[in-house]
């Protein structure tokens, strides 16, 4: 099994990303690009694992969602990592940056009290378009008109996903997902789904 905890994006934002790239898969003399369906925002890849690592992935996700509140983001401009003469392309996001570094500092905390290795590399928040892209002769993307629609991504949960194959293709399903929290909502009635991690920390409190 392999996982990643990201945030899922609505039906909305996939097509406007879906639109930036078809500009690119048109400049493109070859790629591997992303079905729409599977775009979603990284918070935390985290590999291959066995039952227990899930449930410990499911607390990390549950006192990382109940520490961090709602917050919005928009989608902004194309960029790449390059691999040699191919690259890794996306398109970011901007708005409420320093909520989601929170949300992001929050998750590495709770997964390194699970005994999950930090992530050693920065985190640059990015919705992968397509891998082993390669412009046409002479493009750059820096020089394409990409054309980018607004788009509000409303970061209301944070999920476990599973990468996996189903006849063939490449799926990104969620396991499990929970819900940010916002006291103003919950004024006067309790959450829904109360985090494991919270119930724990009382107990160790007693100890």
């Amino acid at each position: 099994m392999r996982w990643f905890i990201a945030i899922e994006l609505e039906e909305a934002v996939r097509q406007s990303a879906e639109k930036v790239q078809d500009q690119i898969r048109t400049a493109s003399a070859e790629g591997r690009f992303t079905e729409p369906s599977n775009f979603h925002l990284t918070v935390r890849f985290i590999g291959n694992g066995d039952e227990a690592l899930k449930n410990r992935l499911k607390e990390a996700v549950d006192q990382a969602a109940y520490n961090s509140r709602p917050f919005n983001l928009n989608l902004s401009g194309p960029g790449q990592f390059i691999k040699g003469s191919k690259a890794i392309v996306w398109l970011g996001v901007d708005g409420e940056m320093s909520a989601l570094n929170a949300l992001y500092k929050e998750l590495e905390q709770a997964l390194a009290h699970r005994g999950i290795q930090a992530e050693e590399r920065p985190y640059r928040p990015h919705i992968t378009l397509g891998k082993k892209v390669r412009l046409k002769e002479n493009q750059s993307l820096d020089e394409l008109p990409i054309v980018v629609e607004e788009a509000k991504i409303a970061v209301r949960s944070l999920s476990l996903m599973e990468s996996l194959r189903v006849n063939g293709k490449l799926v990104y399903r969620p396991l499990y997902r929970q819900v940010l929290s916002d006291e103003e909502a919950e004024h006067g009635r309790e959450r829904e789904t109360k985090s494991i991690w919270s119930r724990t920390s009382q107990n160790e409190g007693r100890i």
